[in-house]
């Protein structure tokens, strides 16, 4: 089960990716999972427990964090 500190920015992350990403596809996911992640629990978000997250929200969460970790250091 995710806190509610690692679930923030895990939504951080996928708001960077939504905003910057020069891929739309990845853009529009990213969007997309940061808003559900917002309604964590409810009856559209996905649940806070991410190991019953989809296997492709699980990645973009991880490419997220990879992605914008590397551009701090840019």
């Amino acid at each position: 089960m995710l806190t509610i500190y690692q679930t923030q920015r895990i939504m951080q992350n996928l708001r960077t990716v939504a905003e910057r990403h020069p891929d739309d596809i990845i853009a529009n996911r990213a969007s997309d999972f940061a808003w559900r992640l917002e309604t964590a629990g409810g009856t559209y978000g996905p649940s806070l427990d991410h190991t019953k997250w989809a296997a492709w929200e699980q990645q973009l969460a991880k490419y997220a964090a990879r992605w914008n970790k590397e551009r701090e250091h840019v």
